[in-house]
């Protein structure tokens, strides 16, 4: 074939392929830069009443740090919710499942130190258990003078359960009750149940790449549970087997929150790399507190009304555990609310169930 010819036709393919790839990065921005306008849009109730939809960055523990406000009616209790991950922002992710619960409370979501609008790099910044409970403090404090209200709600998720429990701990007085959604306990003991059921489940079906993969990493390995292990194969299996994000779906319902978070507007594109890249950063420096401690121990005993909130098919923070400890619990007042179609993602599995009983707290709390 002529070499001439030849460089021609190569020139148009480059050209051609050169155009697409252009094409396909201008239209991925646009359409990056459409859902990433960095505010929340306006809200109206039945009757034409704007809701309090607010972003704004406040200085929590000497930096600037994240919130969303949303609420139908700024006289209603507030309630502050502590996310999990840790690292993991859950506003953006699960939004539409908290917009019952924002006609009832105003709702604080917080990004906390090193997550999403609160990124920092925590390798360089390091931070401990002590810092965040004093975050959590401070931002309990701006929203009560805020609001002007002697007390608000905690609620918290996952490792957001395990800061909740520690900050109603160390200051009861600021709290007119405490919710635990999918409560931490005793991590290191739930990580054995977790990787019990896996394994169960990889012989059970004789997934032999489930059960390789468990393999490489045990409860007798010295650093078990791993980073790695955390978000590749305990995540993957527990999805897998119905013990994760959710018992039906898990796999599905963590690719929809992540589509949330492409689609939410209230982030800039900056916020959105910086939720990612906060993600793996917390975890790295935040996890182990959990594995450290058994709340049977160290929080026999709390001073303000208890809610725990879990899914019967939950493995990532155990079930069984939760229940042992809610039996010996001593609080002055107390109760447990089992989602028996859920794993670790009641309030969204099961969100009539949930806004039912949130309801039912305020009312219990007036």
């Amino acid at each position: 074939m002529n070499t001439k010819l030849l460089n021609k036709r190569w020139k148009k393919i480059l050209a051609g392929s050169t155009m697409a790839v252009t094409i396909v990065v201008g239209g991925l921005v646009l359409f990056l830069s459409v859902n990433s306008l960095g505010s929340l849009a306006p809200y109206k109730d039945s009757n034409s009443k704007e809701f309090l939809m607010e972003k704004k960055k406040v200085m929590i523990g000497g930096m600037e740090q994240g919130l969303f406000i949303v609420g139908e009616n700024p006289e209603n209790p507030v309630l502050l919710f502590l996310h999990g991950g840790p690292g993991n922002p859950e506003y953006a992710m699960s939004k539409e499942s908290f917009a019952e619960l924002e006609k009832m409370y105003t709702v604080c979501y917080w990004d906390q130190r090193g997550a999403g609008m609160s990124y920092t790099d925590l390798e360089k910044n390091p931070v401990d258990l002590d810092q965040m409970v004093e975050d959590t403090l401070e931002v309990t404090e701006y929203l009560k003078e805020r609001f002007g209200q002697e007390k608000i709600y905690l609620m918290g998720h996952s490792w957001g359960s395990f800061l909740g429990m520690k900050t109603v701990q160390k200051q009861p007085e600021n709290y007119q009750a405490y919710i635990g959604i999918g409560q931490v306990v005793n991590q290191k003991e739930s990580e054995k149940i977790a990787y019990e059921f896996m394994l169960e489940n990889a012989n059970k079906t004789k997934d032999t790449k489930a059960i390789q993969a468990l393999e490489n990493e045990t409860p007798k390995t010295s650093n078990f549970p791993s980073t790695e292990y955390i978000m590749s194969t305990r995540s993957e299996l527990l999805n897998k087997f119905g013990g994760g994000n959710a018992h039906k779906d898990g796999r599905k319902m963590l690719e929809q929150s992540y589509q949330n978070l492409l689609f939410f507007k209230g982030y800039t594109i900056s916020e959105k790399i910086d939720f990612l890249k906060g993600v793996q950063g917390s975890l790295n420096h935040l996890f182990n507190y959990t594995l450290a401690e058994d709340l049977n121990k160290t929080a026999a005993n709390v001073s303000v009304p208890v809610y725990i909130l879990q899914g019967k098919y939950d493995y990532v923070t155990s079930y069984k555990l939760v229940q042992n400890y809610y039996e010996k619990l001593e609080a002055p007042k107390k109760d447990i609310f089992v989602f028996d179609s859920s794993a670790h993602q009641p309030h969204n599995e099961e969100n009539e169930k949930f806004n039912q009983i949130l309801k039912e707290i305020k009312l219990d709390n007036p």
